[in-house]
């Protein structure tokens, strides 16, 4: 059942700053970029209108007055990554770091970029870098948590969502996953009070009470299995696992008939 769980539930994805302020674009049309932090500005309105090319454009201006700007380099990086294009959005970090050296920003997203060319190990040693940086920065935690489960170093992933957590206790998805790792590992206690923190934080969260519910069926807690299947259903009435276990619930519960009309709906999605 177990893998069952594990299959359906990915880690949810890297937590990565990417949240630029938006400029109104109005701005634009009543005045031309003079200075390296108006096209800075006209990048990122330009960015978050996901015209990318043009956002490039901006950075490399703002580059040309310029060549020193760590906020460029940085804002490039990011657009160059948009684009899927990081061997460019790596040298950007590289040169951000390089003009400032203490710079959180580029050290956390220098570390997406590894994590997105597979360079797990250098990944990590870049949220490291911001956690010496900045000790209470959940997302670093986050993301290098993401990188020692894919290193299959549970014990440490376990470690690094407590920091997350610890540091922003609405961190619903550091939750999900340490409910994943803690389920996999066999502390299935532990596994569903974190997906009752997700639940707490989205009451409406399918996949939370679908997790809890499975978590609850391997604890033979079959009333509050069902309970939580009902809840997934209620939210998602295609979620076809959900159906498969509360057939899986019925069943150890005696109630073949029931169990079997489970199975039919799950057949039938």
């Amino acid at each position: 059942m177990k893998t069952m769980l594990m299959r359906l539930m990915v880690l949810s994805s890297l937590a990565m700053p990417v949240s630029f302020l938006v400029v109104p674009s109005a701005v634009w049309a009543e005045q031309t970029p003079q200075s390296a932090q108006d096209w800075i500005d006209k990048g990122i309105t330009l960015y978050d209108q996901k015209r990318y090319k043009e956002a490039l454009e901006a950075f490399n201006k703002a580059l040309d007055l310029n060549a020193k700007s760590s906020e460029a380099y940085i804002k490039r990086g990011l657009t160059y990554r948009a684009l899927k294009q990081y061997d460019q959005a790596l040298a950007d970090f590289n040169q951000a770091i390089k003009w400032d050296p203490q710079s959180q920003m580029a050290y956390l997203n220098r570390g997406v970029i590894y994590h997105d060319i597979g360079e797990l190990t250098k990944s990590s040693a870049d949220y490291t870098e911001v956690i010496r940086l900045a000790p209470k920065h959940a997302a670093a935690y986050y993301n290098r948590a993401l990188n020692n489960y894919e290193l299959k170093q549970y014990q440490r992933a376990l470690l690094d969502y407590d920091k997350a957590i610890a540091f922003n206790p609405q961190y619903l998805k550091a939750y999900f996953n340490r409910g994943l790792i803690n389920f996999s590992l066999d502390n299935l206690i532990r596994a569903s009070s974190d997906f009752t923190s997700v639940i707490r934080l989205d009451p409406n969260d399918a996949d939370a009470y679908h997790n809890r519910g499975i978590t609850y069926f391997e604890l033979k807690q079959y009333q509050m299995a069902l309970s939580d299947f009902d809840r997934a259903i209620a939210i998602n009435p295609k979620y076809r696992t959900a159906f498969i276990f509360r057939g899986h619930c019925y069943k150890a519960l005696g109630q073949d008939a029931k169990a079997e009309l489970e199975y039919a709906i799950a057949k039938q999605l």
